[in-house]
């Protein structure tokens, strides 16, 4: 039997608690658009779907009443996959660190791991949203981070709904896990890598939670991971991303590829160095994340 998928938009203040969430996997069609459900979750009482166009990449909110399933085809999410998430998967920096096309435009991604200093670099978004309208960033966020900054958070929020920042919500996992005097191979989530799959649904849950939508993209705390932990992310249909350059490092961003810097207060001396970078280059010109894969999305 055929079903209809339909999405709909619902006022954040009427969201709430997400329940029995889950990893699924089924291709769809929506007015005449090609999706794939990622997750299913039942919210006041109601069953909805994450879906991932697979041509823009964007993420959306679906409620169903019923669905037509379409065949598997080549696509910009199935490319994203596979530049993500195949080998020869080196300890640091897996993932997609620059775009898979030539072009003179960069991206920003900003980590926001777990800190314990207050606040946030305010300064940095502001730069940002001056610069270039609708300024699109993705920024790699953590569950704890949130929940120990609910104000900046909403300040972001605030941000992105008036156009201010166009914001692609990156899984960093719920925790983030870190110890400064354990080696790499058994730190970030190498320490407990059974945990994997809980760490990136809650995340998942905590955003849906607040009123927004996670995208498909996935980074590993400290850019450390394994072959097991990326297979396990692939299985989740999420796409891994490194960086090209970390600014905090000293590394020089090249066109293409994905800047990292962090704007927790954690790394000040990045911040700093990427703004001084931007007006010193002027005329400079980002692209969303969502674009790392075609010209032509």
């Amino acid at each position: 039997m055929w079903r209809i998928v339909f999405l709909v938009t619902v006022s954040a203040s009427l969201w709430g608690a997400i329940e029995n969430y889950h990893p699924t996997h089924q291709a769809i069609t929506f007015q005449g658009k090609h999706y794939i459900a990622l997750r299913e979750f039942v919210e006041q009482d109601e069953r909805f779907f994450l879906a991932v166009d697979v041509d823009t990449l964007l993420v959306q909110r679906i409620k169903q009443f019923y669905a037509k399933p379409n065949a598997t085809r080549s696509s910009n999410y199935s490319n994203a996959l596979k530049a993500g998430n195949s080998g020869p998967f080196p300890l640091r920096n897996d993932g997609v660190k620059e775009a898979l096309f030539n072009t003179q435009e960069f991206f920003l991604s900003v980590d926001l791991c777990p800190s314990s200093k207050k606040g946030f670099e305010g300064r940095l978004f502001e730069e940002l949203r001056t610069y270039q309208k609708g300024f699109p960033v993705v920024i790699c966020v953590s569950g704890t981070w949130i929940e120990t900054h609910e104000e900046e958070f909403r300040s972001l929020l605030s941000m992105n709904r008036r156009g201010d920042l166009s914001i692609t919500w990156c899984n960093h996992t719920n925790t983030h896990f870190y110890h400064p005097n354990v080696p790499l191979e058994h730190n970030f989530m190498l320490q407990a890598p059974e945990s994997f799959e809980h760490e990136v649904l809650e995340l998942e849950k905590i955003l849906l939670e607040r009123g927004t939508v996670p995208s498909i993209f996935f980074r590993f705390p400290g850019l450390i991971s394994n072959q097991g932990l990326v297979e396990r992310l692939n299985t989740l249909g999420l796409v891994a991303l490194g960086a090209q350059s970390w600014i905090a490092k000293g590394e020089k961003p090249n066109k293409g590829g994905i800047i990292l810097i962090h704007g927790n207060n954690n790394e000040p001396e990045g911040v700093r160095g990427f703004l001084k970078w931007l007006k010193r280059e002027r005329g400079i010109r980002f692209l969303p994340i969502e674009r790392v894969v075609s010209a032509g999305q």
